[in-house]
């Protein structure tokens, strides 16, 4: 059992598809001895203020009510403060929290929450932008682009984007700098998995882990269209990475030149120069899970 009395809650009320009611159930199971703060995020462009109030808290956890949007923007200030991140999901995917055994049932989440140990975790990063579960190039961060417009939320949101896009897709050329090597690869996308999935249950990396100073470079090679229907059935029951249009490095960092465009850290949106460097940072991050 943890130690910590004094919590700060984001409670991003508009991450996934229903809106949170965390703050009733947090004061329904509330022990007497906690001092428990609540910040909640209304718009985009509120951050700037809410990392000014954050950083006036005295307390000793934050905790990220929402999805994993909501986590890597609190975990960048978990490590600045050397705090302790916790996690109650409330997103449209949960791939942390779903990859750490978090329950998705908020009231269990949090019972388990005041309870459960602090534990060491790896991050990643970007070009030093940070992520914790994924992040990639291609495909998948054109389509973290286009979802993060709004116009459709959830698992079904998404599945809506992906069909739209899946048909007239053009993959790119990568050259790939790690080691004493140096390679192209001509791919639909790459994704580089600190955790095992994107989140609903869609696994990328099923071999993955946060705890293995290693990221799962996952390389999807060109694919004919007749196949996208056994490749997303593959996604779904962890056998992903057999398949042979699949091609996965577990590297401590690598370097990408890629044509400047999106990258998503963590399912959000960036625009980046065509330069990457992506480079894994071992138990970086305390997590209570």
């Amino acid at each position: 059992m943890n130690n910590f009395k004094h919590i700060l809650f984001l409670i991003n009320p508009v991450s996934g598809s229903a809106k949170s009611n965390c703050i009733e159930i947090l004061e329904q199971i509330k022990p007497k001895d906690y001092h428990f703060e609540y910040l909640v995020w209304k718009e985009a462009n509120e951050k700037d203020q809410l990392i000014r109030d954050i950083n006036l808290s005295e307390a000793e956890v934050l905790v990220a009510v929402g999805g994993d949007g909501t986590i890597n923007f609190l975990a960048e200030l978990v490590l600045r403060k050397d705090k302790v991140l916790g996690i109650i999901p409330s997103g449209s995917g949960n791939g942390l929290a779903r990859h750490l055994k978090i329950p998705l049932d908020k009231k269990k989440a949090i019972k388990r929450l005041l309870i459960s140990e602090v534990k060491q975790i790896d991050v990643a990063s970007v070009n030093g932008n940070y992520f914790l579960c994924t992040a990639g190039v291609g495909f998948d961060a054109l389509i973290g682009k286009e979802f993060a417009k709004r116009d459709s939320t959830g698992f079904w949101g998404y599945v809506k984007k992906v069909i739209n896009r899946v048909f007239n897709y053009t993959p790119e050329i990568y050259r790939l700098k790690f080691g004493h090597s140096v390679i192209e690869k001509e791919a639909y996308m790459i994704t580089f998995a600190n955790a095992s999935q994107y989140g609903n249950n869609a696994f990328i990396a099923p071999q993955a882990s946060v705890k293995d100073g290693k990221l799962n470079i996952c390389i999807m090679k060109p694919f004919p269209l007749i196949m996208a229907l056994p490749i997303a059935f593959r996604l779904f029951t962890k056998s992903l990475d057999k398949s042979k249009y699949l091609e996965t490095l577990t590297l401590s960092e690598i370097s990408i030149d890629r044509n400047p465009g999106p990258v998503h850290l963590d399912g959000d949106p960036y625009e980046m120069n065509g330069s990457l460097n992506i480079k894994i940072l071992p138990k970086k991050i305390k997590v209570i899970y």
